[in-house]
């Protein structure tokens, strides 16, 4: 026997030599089994298995509802005769509903208006639709006067028109033409040159600081109809009512004759002049 000392353990301890060791004994009694360990990861799935057998056949449904019968031919129209028949029925032409009964032919110019060739325009009729006519139907444009019936004035004319619905010419009796010759002398006076618009003139009158003379009113060269005025210290109106209109750039005079130590003589001259 030999005695080894052992520091890890901090004590003394034998060992026997394996010259003297003894056999071994019997093995001792199983120790009581462990815990069960945890459950492992699923394997993988099998093959599917093969199909069963068909099972057996159902009961059959109930039965639909009757279609409608019946057998129209070609080119007919297809109509409910009652409530589970349809009908054929021939119509040539437009077609027209019934109501209860069967469609029939559309009746023209009962039912609907036929037309009619042509390029004119279109009015309705007994049978359909017939040109209209211009100036009767309608009116157009370089085509008849709208009649003054209907709203127009009968004319393509101011002057027309104005007869047509008895409508004077818009006329300006206000217009005159004024002056004053300091010292007249027996000659003429231009008192307008080229006037700009026509007019008739209706009244001249004149009238002096003092002396007298003859005062004789004219268009270019042609004296007024009416008498020549007495240019004194009273005022005198003359009514002109013979070779009085003028036209555009007419000359407007007044002839000085009689002189007798006329001064400051004053003149008017009135007219009227179309404006429409």
């Amino acid at each position: 026997m030999a005695l080894r000392f052992s520091p890890a353990r901090g004590a003394a301890s034998f060992a026997l030599s394996s010259a003297i060791r003894g056999p071994l004994g019997p093995t001792g009694l199983t120790g009581a089994t462990g815990p069960t360990g945890p459950t492992g990861a699923t394997g993988p799935t099998g093959a599917t298995g093969p199909a069963g057998s068909t099972g057996p056949t159902g009961a059959t449904g109930p039965s639909g509802p009757t279609g409608i019968s019946g057998t129209p031919t070609a080119n007919q129209f297809a109509t409910f005769n009652n409530s589970t028949t349809i009908q054929g029925v021939s119509v040539t032409g437009l077609v027209k509903g019934n109501g209860a009964s069967a469609p029939t032919a559309a009746v023209a110019s009962t039912d609907y208006i036929a037309a009619t060739t042509g390029s004119a325009i279109q009015k309705a009729s007994s049978g359909g639709l017939t040109a209209a006519v211009a100036g009767t139907d309608y009116y157009n444009p370089g085509g008849t006067d709208v009649a003054v019936a209907d709203g127009g004035t009968g004319s393509s004319t101011a002057s027309g028109a104005r007869t047509n619905l008895s409508a004077a010419a818009l006329s300006q009796t206000s217009e005159f033409i004024a002056g004053y010759i300091k010292t007249p002398a027996n000659q003429d006076y231009r008192l307008v040159v080229k006037i700009p618009h026509g007019g008739t003139i209706t009244e001249t009158v004149t009238r002096s600081e003092s002396g007298t003379c003859t005062a004789t009113f004219k268009v270019n060269t042609t004296a007024l109809g009416g008498t020549a005025n007495s240019v004194s210290s009273s005022e005198q109106a003359q009514a002109q009512a013979s070779s009085n209109t003028f036209a555009a750039d007419d000359d407007i005079v007044v002839t000085i004759s009689s002189n007798s130590s006329c001064v400051g003589m004053s003149f008017t001259i009135k007219y009227t002049r179309t404006l429409l």
